[in-house]
C-alpha cells in the first residue's frame, strides 16, 4: 500500500511538471510572442484577481520563466538587480546586483534568457552575465562596452540575448557581435564605432542555411551568424535612430516596422538583396513588436509620447491594408490560443479575439500603477498567469486560470 501511494504521488507530481508551460526567453519559446498554452480563461479578467505583486526596481525588462522560476531585471539606487522569483508566489529565490547607471528612462531594457542550467542577462551599459540558474552564482561575465568601446544608442543597449547553437548573438556595433556562451569569449564582432539599433537579433533558416537579421540604427542588416559576414543591408533611417521592434520572418518574407511616422514594409528575401513588396504607414511600431497570426499582423501603432493618437491595429501581411484599429492608446501585445493579450501604458489589460473581422474584447481590467509608471513592456502569459511590468518597478501577476 505504501508503494502504491508512492507511485500515485510520483505520477501526480510528474503530471504536474509535464503540464508546466515555459517562457524562457524574450518573445517566448517560438520567438514570435505567441504562447501555445490553451488551459487558461480569456474571461478571467472580469474578476481581476491579482495573485501577487513585487517591486523589482525601475526598468522595462520582461520576464523569462522556466521550471516555475521567474527571471527579470530592474534598477535600484544605481544598481541593476537580476531577480529569480517563484513564479507562483513572487517569493524571492535569489538576486544578484552590480553597479549600472539607470540613465534616461531608467533601468534595463533587455530580458533574461534561460537555457538549461544557465541564465543570461545583458545591461543597458553592456554588462553581459552568465548565471547558474539554481542559485545565481556567476559562471562568467563580460563588460563589452569597456572591452570594445561600443557606441551606445541614446537610450542604452536594449538587445536581449539570442542563443544560436553555442553562440550568444547581440545587437551591438554596426551589425552585431557573437560570444561563446560557455566561457564569454568573443567569436566575432562588427565595427564598434557604428551605433546599433534597439531590436533583438532574429535568426531564420532558408534552404537549410541560417541567417541573422540585425536592425541597426540606420539600416537592416543580414549577416551570417557563424562569422558575422555582412550579406546585405537595406536603408531604414528613423528619427533618433529608434529601430526597436524585432523583424518578423514568414514564408520567405521579412516585415519591419518603426515609429516616428516612418511606417512599415514587407520584403521578399533574395540571395543578395531584399526586394521591397510594399511600404506603408499602416503600422508604426515605436518599440513593441507585432504578432503575426494567420496572415495578419496585430500591434500598437503610434508614439509613446502621443498616446491619444495611438491604436491597436490589425493589418494584412500580404498588402499592408488596415483591417481594423481600436483606440487603446500606446502599449504592447502577445497572443495565445487565437487571443490577443494587450496591455496599454495606463495599465488596461485586455483579452481580444485575434481576428481580422473586427475588434472584439472578451474581458479587461485596470491594473494599479505608480503615478509616474508606464506599462510599456510586453505582458507574458505562462501557466494561466499573466505577468505585467510597470516602468517604476511594479511586477504584477494576474490569475487567469479556468
Amino acid at each position: 500500500m505504501r508503494f502504491t501511494a508512492f507511485l500515485l504521488v510520483f505520477f501526480a507530481s510528474f503530471s504536474l511538471l509535464a503540464d508546466q508551460q515555459e517562457w524562457p526567453l524574450w518573445r517566448g519559446p517560438q520567438k514570435d510572442s505567441i504562447s501555445q498554452e490553451s488551459t487558461w480563461n480569456p474571461q478571467a479578467l472580469k474578476n481581476n484577481k491579482i495573485l501577487w505583486q513585487k517591486d523589482i526596481g525601475q526598468g522595462y525588462s520582461s520576464v523569462a520563466i522556466s521550471e516555475n522560476r521567474l527571471y527579470t531585471m530592474g534598477n535600484k539606487k544605481r544598481k541593476d538587480i537580476v531577480f529569480c522569483l517563484n513564479a507562483s508566489t513572487g517569493e524571492e529565490i535569489w538576486q544578484y546586483s552590480y553597479e549600472c547607471t539607470p540613465g534616461s528612462y531608467p533601468g534595463p531594457r533587455s530580458t533574461p534568457v534561460v537555457e538549461g542550467n544557465y541564465v543570461y542577462t545583458f545591461s543597458r551599459e553592456g554588462h553581459l552575465f552568465c548565471f547558474f540558474a539554481k542559485d545565481g552564482k556567476v559562471k562568467w561575465s563580460r563588460d563589452l562596452k569597456e572591452a570594445y568601446d561600443f557606441a551606445s544608442p541614446t537610450w542604452g543597449f536594449s538587445s536581449s540575448v539570442y542563443i544560436w547553437g553555442e553562440m550568444i548573438l547581440l545587437n551591438l556595433g554596426k551589425h552585431g557581435i557573437a560570444i561563446d556562451k560557455s566561457n564569454g569569449k568573443t567569436l566575432w564582432k562588427s565595427d564598434p564605432t557604428s551605433t546599433c539599433g534597439y531590436a533583438t537579433p532574429v535568426v531564420y533558416t532558408k534552404d537549410g542555411k541560417d541567417y541573422a537579421l540585425m536592425f541597426g540604427q540606420k539600416e537592416l542588416y543580414l549577416v551570417e551568424p557563424k562569422d558575422g559576414k555582412k550579406l546585405w543591408s537595406y536603408p531604414w533611417e528613423t528619427k533618433y535612430g529608434v529601430n526597436a521592434a524585432d523583424p518578423i520572418v514568414s514564408h520567405g518574407k521579412i516585415f519591419i516596422s518603426s515609429g516616428y511616422d516612418y511606417g512599415c514594409a514587407l520584403f521578399q528575401i533574395q540571395g543578395t538583396k531584399p526586394e521591397l513588396i510594399w511600404k506603408k504607414e499602416t503600422m508604426k511600431n515605436h518599440f513593441g513588436t507585432c504578432v503575426l497570426i494567420d496572415g495578419y499582423l496585430y500591434g500598437f501603432d503610434g508614439q509613446s509620447h502621443k498616446p491619444k493618437d495611438c491604436s491597436l491595429n490589425c493589418i494584412s501581411l500580404k498588402t499592408g491594408e488596415i483591417k481594423w484599429k481600436e483606440g487603446l492608446g500606446f502599449g504592447s501585445v502577445m497572443a495565445a490560443n487565437n487571443k490577443l493579450i494587450a496591455l496599454n501604458a495606463e495599465g488596461k489589460l485586455c483579452i481580444v479575439e485575434a481576428s481580422p473581422d473586427g475588434y472584439k474584447e472578451i474581458s479587461s481590467c485596470m491594473l494599479k500603477k505608480a503615478r509616474s509608471s508606464v506599462f510599456w513592456t510586453m505582458p507574458v502569459l505562462c501557466n494561466a498567469k499573466i505577468y505585467c511590468r510597470g516602468s517604476e518597478g511594479e511586477l504584477i501577476c494576474v490569475d487567469v486560470k479556468k
